[in-house]
């Protein structure tokens, strides 16, 4: 019979008391259930003491329901030792430590993971993860073993890496212009004779006077005379393309590069229309233009 059926109304108004001063006290709903569910299961321990069971027999059940199951005969024994014994197993395991054994098993490699966890780590942004569920879909598509696959997927790469030298190059330029500029405007303003000379070809400003160009910074006040005008239109230009640029990326234009990423994407997915077409999209976006 259910042990708890037995219990006294008294006890169970136990439950009650402690979920109402629970909630009272500002606690939160599954504060309060933990607190019903411990006191259900410490007032049925009780019972079945008192009752002169010989072993409560706690069980694994719900995230919202604890429960406390006896077996009991009329001499007071455990019918069910099977299903004690099982569940005793099942606890002791989940409280094991893994084995060494089961430790070798861990997949390390891309090509060893599950396809789950390579959609979710392609979700996230993984290349070599886009990568693998792109061979896989070459794999199904042209029945073909992985490393014969692998020879597909290197012949895509090599063809979305085309003319990537001529696609970067403004890029480049812009990479080398900024450091060329940012460091010869450091002797073009404190260094005197760089300052001198630079003042002839360029520029033809009056001279100093004596003594005015015996320190770094006095060259360099001498120098921001024609110096300034340059670099702080400069400045001004480069926030206003960065201003620009934000404003496309709002209303979703792309900028340069991204236009380069997707059509290159676009392209490969025309070449190769046998394969998944949004995989080998992804497959050619995860490829930077370095």
């Amino acid at each position: 019979s259910n042990i708890y059926c037995q219990i006294p109304e008294e006890l169970r108004s136990h439950t009650s008391f402690y979920l109402i001063s629970t909630m009272f006290c500002g606690a939160t709903v599954r504060a309060a259930a933990h607190a019903v569910r411990h006191v259900r299961a410490t007032t049925l321990r009780n019972v079945g003491r008192n009752m002169d069971i010989s072993k409560p027999i706690l069980c694994v059940g719900s995230a919202s329901t604890a429960s406390v199951r006896f077996s009991s005969s009329s001499n007071a024994s455990l019918k069910d030792t099977s299903y004690v014994e099982e569940r005793a197993a099942v606890i002791n395991k989940a409280h094991c430590k893994i084995s060494i054994e089961e430790a070798k098993l861990m997949p390390l490699e891309w090509y060893e993971m599950p396809n789950g966890v390579l959609l979710n780590a392609a979700i996230e942004g993984d290349a070599e993860a886009r990568e693998e569920l792109l061979r896989r879909n070459i794999m199904s598509v042209e029945e073909i073993p992985w490393d014969e696959a692998d020879v597909i997927l290197d012949e895509m790469k090599a063809e979305n890496q085309k003319h990537i030298s001529l696609l970067k190059l403004p890029y480049t330029i812009g990479i080398t212009t900024a450091f060329a500029a940012g460091f010869l405007s450091i002797p073009l303003i404190f260094h005197i004779d760089s300052v001198l000379w630079f003042n002839d070809a360029f520029v033809t400003f009056e001279m100093a006077g004596e003594g005015e160009l015996d320190t770094p910074l006095e060259v360099g006040a001498y120098a921001w005379n024609w110096m300034e005008p340059p670099l702080g239109e400069a400045s001004f230009f480069l926030l206003c393309m960065q201003f620009a640029r934000n404003s496309m990326a709002n209303i979703g234009f792309r900028p340069y590069g991204d236009w380069v990423k997707y059509s290159r994407a676009r392209k490969l997915s025309r070449m190769y229309p046998r394969y998944h077409k949004k995989l080998v999209e992804e497959f050619a976006l995860s490829h930077t233009l370095a």
